[in-house]
């Protein structure tokens, strides 16, 4: 695993981009281990185990600046609806969507799904949208999500209860979302 690692990530540094070329026999080897890990990756998004491609292993390929490609529409919005946010914020200098103006509707109503699915973490559930990776991909550009949890609903003597308790965390104050 760290070797294929390795490699994609010279790759990367030598081309600019993680695109393996599938018909270059120097690269047979990486592109399919990068269609596999694609593969189980595609796996996991709907809902589904798999036995290699942990959490962690996905974190490793994204400190490196890999991310995997969307299985469908939602993934192409995800990535247009980010670099959307991205924008905005360094234009505006914040996340305050404001609620009545149309240019934003389609990027508000985005927010609200990628809360609905950060409510259902904090629940315990899963999410098969809003994925460790993407929390990442949003922290890295300063948006966390506001918490649902009240200072009831965390065992006391955690960091999450005592920032709870406080009325602060460690969400960015400008996300009001």
């Amino acid at each position: 695993w760290n070797q294929r690692v390795r490699e994609l990530k010279n790759f990367n540094e030598k081309h600019g981009h993680f695109k393996v070329p599938k018909n270059a026999e120097a690269y047979e080897s990486l592109c399919n281990w990068l269609q596999n890990n694609q593969k189980a990756y595609n796996n996991i998004q709907k809902g589904m185990k798999s036995s290699w491609l942990t959490e962690q292993r996905i974190g490793q390929l994204e400190s490196i600046g890999f991310h995997f490609t969307g299985t469908g529409k939602w993934d192409e919005e995800w990535d247009e609806r980010l670099n959307e946010l991205k924008e905005f914020k360094e234009v505006l200098g914040h996340f305050d969507i404001p609620s009545d103006e149309d240019d934003y509707q389609s990027l508000r109503q985005w927010i609200a799904k990628n809360q609905a699915e950060y409510v259902k973490i904090e629940r315990g559930e899963k999410s098969s949208r809003l994925t460790p990776g993407r929390l990442r991909r949003l922290g890295e550009i300063g948006f966390h999500f506001k918490s649902t949890l009240t200072s009831a609903s965390i065992p006391k003597g955690t960091i999450e209860y005592e920032e709870c308790r406080q009325g602060g965390s460690s969400q960015s104050s400008e996300s009001k979302s």
